[in-house]
């Protein structure tokens, strides 16, 4: 399946839009990862320690492998021995404990690939990153109940102003439901905060009709009902690009965030291990979004469709806004 373009595929500056992903997998060492990498992309691996080693000057730019779990990956315990004049290979168990560290991690924090950005036009060379996986046989989010894992795509915006990351943020509120169905997101995943939905009230706050908020009261709004990067789509590391330190230090895991301007849509599974499986069908499902954020009048009918729903159970609210949601974007032509 060939990746969909968005109808913006440019920045305001002309320049070509970029996204970068993060595929979390277990099962397969971060050292062969970055070998695999190494030897289709070229480039040299740059080894931080057990947890955390980079790509570098690859073909499409630097990667990153890592454990997601920072006390093993950042190995803050290296810095105290440090401070007491102890070199890491002075302390000869510490090889042992971190295998056993490592070995107990592993059975809930996934590693994670961070590519990247990469231009638009280049994105199927990511789908090669994904094959590499696979074909290491690495694990994905319906290997293990207790596997939590997710594809991450970070979407550059074609545009930093309020309207342009409004229209992107009501797309995505009117969206939602249809695209955890239609990417049948897994319950283990639900389960736990990452994806956690925006509140109700924030939903229907954005999508009323006369909510046309200037930037500052965009990311007002946004961080006062959402103190976390725990959303399936995630604008803290977009505002926080856009109005610094004043937006990280207003949530919850502000030492976690990374300033960038794009969007960090985080809702998919990652399923490394299915055969039939690729960015590009994740990626597809996305640009519903970007079409729908560059339809004015389509946007508007959506959502005061959406807000005129008015089914008593809030499972069944999502389920039959989803089923509209799919006979609505089935009618627009492509």
């Amino acid at each position: 399946m060939p990746f969909v373009m968005p109808p913006q595929v440019r920045t305001h500056d002309g320049g070509m839009r970029h996204v970068g992903v993060e595929l979390e997998y277990q099962g397969v060492p971060p050292e062969v990862v970055a070998r695999a990498l190494v030897a289709r992309f070229g480039g040299r691996e740059e080894v931080v320690n057990r947890f955390h080693r980079f790509v570098r000057e690859t073909s499409l730019g630097d990667f990153a492998i890592e454990l997601d779990y920072s006390t093993l990956r950042d190995a803050p315990y290296v810095e105290f021995l440090e401070s007491f004049g102890i070199r890491r290979d002075e302390v000869p168990l510490l090889d042992k404990l971190e295998a056993l560290a490592e070995q107990v991690a592993s059975t809930v924090a996934p590693y994670e690939v961070v590519s990247p950005p990469v231009p638009f036009d280049r994105l199927d060379e990511l789908e090669e990153v994904r094959a590499l996986l696979h074909a290491h046989r690495a694990e994905g989010t319906r290997a293990s109940i207790r596997y939590a894992f997710g594809l991450h795509f970070n979407v550059e915006a074609p545009a930093l102003d309020g309207p342009t990351l409004l229209a992107f943020l009501r797309a995505f509120l009117v969206l939602y439901d249809w695209l955890v169905t239609t990417s049948r997101v897994d319950l283990t995943r639900r389960f736990f905060p990452f994806i956690e939905p925006f509140p109700e009230a924030y939903r229907r706050h954005v999508l009323a009709p006369d909510y046309r908020p200037a930037l500052d009261e965009l990311i007002g709004d946004y961080l006062a009902a959402n103190p976390t990067r725990n959303r399936p789509l995630d604008m803290v590391p977009l505002f926080t690009e856009i109005r610094g330190e004043a937006v990280s230090s207003a949530i919850k895991e502000s030492d976690l965030v990374r300033p960038r301007p794009a969007f960090h849509y985080r809702l998919p599974n990652c399923l490394i291990d299915e055969p039939e499986w690729t960015l590009a069908t994740e990626w597809s499902r996305w640009i519903e979004v970007e079409r729908l954020a560059a339809d004015p009048a389509r946007l508007d009918d959506m959502a005061e469709a959406w807000l005129r729903l008015d089914v008593p159970l809030h499972r069944r609210v999502a389920a039959v806004w989803a089923e509209e949601c799919a006979a609505r974007l089935a009618r627009v032509p492509r």
